[in-house]
């Protein structure tokens, strides 16, 4: 429904306008994608009426923020174990991430992901350690890592668990 909004604010507005206009930008973020778009399907499968969309209306608006989300300041962070185009809804909307970021791949994973980079480095075990990938090349990274419990604490707190 906010991308909904935002796309009739931007048509008022007409193409010159200043892009805050149409309103604070949005991260979304979508974890385990895998697992999350088998549930939307499931759940569907099961409260599907005669006449209702085949394709799960929140999967639609996936696919939507996907492709226009970036006009509209609203962006996406997916995570996933396997970020398959199957998962996402087929290879166009996998192309919609200009960023990807690999740890612990395994060589299928960056074929799939990173094709456009040859060979593919080494993966690493070191927590935090990754491959950024853009604009047709990679480069070695160290990431935020935490502990399941520093990351729950952050999570909803805000606050770092070993300072508490």
């Amino acid at each position: 429904m906010e991308g909904r909004r935002r796309t009739r604010i931007a048509d008022e507005l007409g193409i010159d306008v200043d892009p805050k206009a149409i309103g604070p930008r949005v991260l979304i973020l979508l974890e385990e994608v895998n697992a999350t778009m088998k549930q939307l399907a499931r759940y569907l499968e099961k409260t599907r009426e005669s006449g209702d969309p085949k394709v799960s209306p929140a999967v639609d608006a996936l696919n939507e923020i996907l492709y226009m989300g970036r006009q509209l300041r609203m962006h996406v962070l997916l995570v996933a174990q396997s970020a398959t185009a199957r998962a996402l809804g087929g290879p166009e909307a996998r192309e919609q991430f200009s960023t990807r970021i690999l740890a612990r791949y395994s060589v299928n994973a960056w074929r799939m992901l990173a094709s456009e980079v040859h060979p593919p480095p080494k993966s690493t075990k070191q927590h935090g350690r990754a491959q950024v990938v853009s604009g047709g090349s990679d480069r070695e990274a160290q990431v935020l890592f935490f502990t399941e419990t520093e990351a729950r604490e952050w999570a909803t707190t805000g606050k770092n668990a070993a300072a508490a």
